[in-house]
């Protein structure tokens, strides 16, 4: 029995024996292909490390000439850019050409037609220069300029009335608002480089013709046009060739107010924008204005009062029961809305507070500084200059100028800054009775 028991337990011993042996070879065969693995493992990382490497230096050479393309595309597209404004210069300049025969039919139309060519070809090559000043002189008299809206308008007379000619046009400005002005423009006639300040300031003839007939109104008394009177083209056109004669240089000096009869072109804003660019000084003062206000450029209103020079001398004359303001006050209230904001700009301090105190439950802005009138002989002092300045220049940042007027042909002031900074504009004649 004990022998059974012992050979059972060698037979298992020796099976037992057999297993670990199995095991073992199994472990080595294992240990053998995880090592083959390893070094077919490694084999491929060196691959992938060869192909990274290959990718890479693909990639960046694919990448390096992307951007030589995009290099030779740019150059491309700024050429293009280059011929297309100069297709877009040479459209408009046909469009103005087009408006100008225009002008030279209403020439022929009023029998003037002979004159202009005689003007034009008594001034080819000669500069015409519009300058505006407070004061000029002419046979022992003193006569005072118009407003600086005036001096817009007749700007933008001879800029349209010497398109398509020889004859050339400066501005030169005369006045203590130049130092408000950045005054690098080519449009500019630079007086003092050329000294010609005292001849301009003496000699100089003031020519207030006129050549507005009456405004064209809707139902609601908005004005939408004007009718002219082009006779008088005619007596400028004798006065400017009299000028001429008398004029021992390249320039001919003048001051004119006439209204342009043809639409403005876009060529011509662009100009009086450079003309009118604000100084450094301004446009600091105009942005802190601004932020001081929490008022954001092209985002607010503007509501102008034009209310009259004698308001301007004597400000005790206007009161919240006078029909003027009454009317003002009533028509506001149409349009008046707490979404949006308003900035009030008047030649009056005293209807800027009626106003402000009347609407104090909306989003109503307003500064009330020394202002002035730069024209009919009103005190021109330095800072109300400027300020008048400034509320012309928080004129073109505005969104949209409702102005009302009393007098029946608008306000320059504020429609001559509209049309060249294309804001919408409304204008409404309110009088006094």
């Amino acid at each position: 029995m004990l022998t059974l028991e012992i050979r059972k337990l060698k037979s298992e011993l020796s099976a037992a024996k057999q297993i670990n042996f199995n095991n073992s070879l199994i472990i080595k065969q294992f240990d053998s292909k995880n090592i083959l693995l390893e070094e077919k493992n490694k084999s491929l990382l060196e691959e992938n490390q060869l192909l990274e490497d290959k990718n890479k230096s693909l990639l960046e050479e694919k990448n390096k000439s992307l951007l030589e393309e995009n290099q030779l595309l740019e150059d491309k597209n700024k050429s293009l850019l280059v011929e297309n404004k100069s297709l877009r210069e040479k459209n408009n300049w046909s469009s103005i050409n087009k408006k100008n025969y225009k002008m030279n039919q209403i020439y022929k139309q009023f029998n003037i037609f002979e004159k202009f060519k005689k003007c034009c070809n008594e001034l080819n090559g000669k500069t015409i220069i519009n300058v505006y000043q407070p004061i000029y002189r002419y046979n022992n008299s003193i006569k005072y300029a118009s407003g600086f809206g005036d001096f817009l308008r007749g700007c933008y007379f001879l800029l349209v009335f010497t398109a398509n000619t020889n004859i050339n046009i400066k501005f030169c400005i005369n006045h203590t608002l130049k130092k408000w002005l950045k005054y690098n423009s080519s449009l500019l006639f630079n007086n003092n480089k050329n000294d010609k300040s005292n001849i301009i300031t003496d000699c100089l003839h003031l020519d207030r013709i006129n050549n507005w007939k009456s405004s064209i109104y809707d139902k609601n008394n908005i004005i939408k046009g004007n009718n002219y009177n082009p006779s008088d083209i005619d007596v400028f056109l004798t006065k400017l060739i009299n000028y001429n004669h008398y004029a021992n240089s390249d320039f001919v000096y003048l001051y004119t107010v006439l209204y342009p009869m043809n639409d403005i072109h876009t060529i011509h804003k662009k100009m009086m924008i450079d003309v009118l660019e604000p100084s450094d000084e301004m446009k600091n003062d105009l942005s802190d204005l601004l932020f001081n206000l929490k008022l954001e450029k092209y985002s607010y209103n503007i509501i102008h009062l034009r209310i009259g020079d004698d308001h301007i001398k004597n400000e005790k004359s206007i009161n919240k029961s006078s029909s003027l303001v009454i009317k003002i006050i009533t028509e506001i209230n149409k349009f008046i809305n707490n979404d949006q904001k308003y900035f009030i700009i008047s030649d009056c301090n005293s209807i800027k507070s009626i106003i402000t105190d009347e609407f104090n439950n909306y989003n109503i802005f307003v500064l009330n500084l020394p202002i002035s009138h730069f024209g009919e002989g009103t005190l021109n002092d330095e800072i109300a200059i400027k300020n008048n300045m400034i509320d012309f220049y928080i004129m073109s940042y505005s969104c949209n100028i409702h102005s009302f007027s009393c007098y029946p042909h608008g306000s320059g002031f504020s429609l001559w800054c509209a049309l060249t900074y294309d804001i919408p504009y409304n204008c409404m004649y309110i009088s006094e009775n």
